[in-house]
Formats: C-alpha cells, structure tokens, sequence
C-alpha cells in the first residue's frame, strides 16, 4: 500500500471553560474517516442535547449557533466562543516520507 495521505478527525472543544481538544481518529481511507467524522458528531449531538439547547436564529441574542457542511459541525454559545464552543472537522492531510525529508 502507498500511503500517501490520511484523513483526520479532531475535536476542539472548549466547554464551561474546561478544554477538551482531541484526535478523534485517523484514517487511510476518506470513506472510513466519513462515517467516524458522522458517528461522532452525532455522539456529541447527543451529549450536548442540541434539540434542547437555546439555538439562536438570528445571531443577535445569546442563544447557541450551530453551522453545519459535510466535513465540520460547529456550535458555539453567541458571545462566549473562548467559553463554549465545540469544532468538529474531517481534513486530509499529506504525508511527508522520511526519506523525502532528508533530501532537502
């Protein structure tokens, strides 16, 4: 197998202040990083009970926003990003080989 890339799913998650960054997981196959970015971000969804929270509809009041695409989810509370906020995102990334590396 060349590897040549992999596909990366982070959490970063500050929440009352406490951060709880993290790798969620690493994947060779953008197939196999789609349904653990899915499956987590439903985890979350459901650990934050997102159908209860104030969700803002505006942006105006201090409710919580939530955005949402095929690679990220994202829901912060309006006003207190540094205090509430969860990023959720699939990215690849290039892998540089060792024997690459030494030619520079």
């Amino acid at each position: 197998m060349n590897l040549d890339k992999v596909y990366v799913v982070t959490d970063n998650c500050i929440w009352d202040d406490e951060d709880y960054s993290q790798i969620v997981g690493i994947a060779t196959t953008k197939e196999i990083a789609n349904e653990c970015f899915k499956k987590y971000v439903e985890r979350v969804k459901e650990e934050i009970d997102i159908d209860n929270l104030d969700i803002s509809e505006n942006g105006i009041d201090d409710g919580y926003i939530v955005e949402e695409d095929e690679d990220y989810f994202s829901v912060y509370k309006n006003g207190e990003y540094n205090s509430y906020h969860i990023y959720i995102s699939l990215y690849e990334k290039e892998l540089i080989r060792e024997s690459e590396m030494a030619l520079e």
